[in-house]
């Protein structure tokens, strides 16, 4: 179901499997690289760290560890975390508190479909900590009924549109340095006054005239917000977007590095190359790892998706996005067992 092709697997002893198990375990928590004297403190191998160091140095060999420059330590390499997945990662169960959060919120609060994808997309982020990704069939002319803005970096804001249906839109947009999140707040307020009840596609040239003439001084901010909004419900394919936790993005210590960051933010910008990414890969759960993804600004990244299905088919895909530090046992745990419930809520609806 996940594999992406065995890996070595006859190459690979029962020594070696412990430390390239213990060496991803150890970075996923860490984000620092390893080393044989850590691995032997930390875990009980029953090997001496002279040991570790040659196993680890024969790992690295195979492909399966990398030394950065700057460190005498180790840390996975994207075909060491794919093995780790495949062969090595210990299956998580998630806790019945867990569990029973999910399973009411989508049960019991989600009435409507749409309601369904946007309290997906929130149990999803805050579940693992990571950015969620819900994709959906083709979304009929929604009616805008909020508009909100975060401050993301100095020059990147998180635009958050709620329609009618209480689905959650977001797109990360340019915002001129210096704006501050009281000015966020401002703005929002008054795009929201001006725009609600009218559909996306309803958005008259004079209620732009009118906020442009309001917001004279945030020009730029609002062009970049209504040409958002403009193609939020022109993308082909997957139609129906929901994102969640998008910010929870910027907490992984990786991405402090600003080119990496601004890569990723690129990405998460452009709604269709994010849909694409999203809907990438064959099967009923796909987990794709740094350098398999295709598109250049995800190599950083890794992906965990499945699909959901109603009655009349595959309906759409819901995921996560992380970094590839990912703690893939418990994101596949969440994943799947979101997927569960949502076909099991499709298979109770008249959908």
């Amino acid at each position: 179901m996940l594999r992406q092709g065995a890996l070595m697997v006859r190459q690979l002893d029962e020594r070696k499997r412990l430390v390239l198990s213990a060496v991803v375990e150890d970075y996923i928590e860490t984000c620092t690289p390893v080393g044989s004297r850590t691995l032997s403190k930390r875990y009980n191998l029953g090997i001496s760290p002279a040991t570790i160091r040659n196993e680890m140095a024969d790992l690295e060999e195979m492909g399966l560890l990398e030394q950065p420059h700057t460190s005498a330590g180790r840390v996975p390499s994207d075909r060491g975390y794919r093995y780790y997945v495949d062969e090595l990662m210990p299956k998580v169960t998630l806790d019945p508190q867990t569990l029973a959060e999910i399973q009411y919120r989508l049960y019991v609060k989600a009435t409507q479909f749409d309601q369904l994808l946007q309290a997906t997309a929130r149990v999803l982020s805050e579940a693992t900590d990571y950015m969620a990704v819900v994709l959906g069939p083709e979304v009929e002319d929604a009616v805008i009924e909020r508009i909100s803005y975060v401050k993301l970096t100095e020059d990147k804001a998180l635009l958050v549109v709620v329609n009618d249906t209480c689905l959650i839109h977001e797109a990360i947009i340019d915002m001129p340095p210096g704006t501050t999140a009281q000015q966020l707040v401002m703005i929002g307020e008054i795009v929201t006054k001006a725009l609600r009840g009218l559909a996306f596609s309803k958005v008259s040239a004079r209620a732009l005239q009118m906020l442009r003439s309001e917001l004279n001084e945030h020009r730029d901010l609002l062009e970049a917000s209504i040409e958002a909004l403009h193609t939020l419900m022109e993308t082909p394919g997957y139609e129906r977007l929901a994102l969640g936790g998008a910010s929870n993005i910027l907490k992984q210590p990786e991405f402090r590095d600003t080119e990496k960051l601004q890569l990723i933010l690129k990405l998460i910008e452009r709604r269709a190359d994010l849909i694409r990414l999203a809907a990438a890969g064959e099967g009923e759960v796909v987990v794709r790892i740094g350098t398999e993804n295709r598109d250049q600004r995800a190599r950083e990244l890794s992906l965990i998706t499945a699909e959901y299905s109603s009655k009349r088919g595959i309906v759409g895909r819901i995921g996560v996005l992380g970094p590839r530090r990912m703690k893939y046992n418990k994101a596949l745990a969440v994943v799947t067992y979101v997927q569960e419930l949502i076909n099991d809520w499709l298979e109770k609806s008249a959908l």
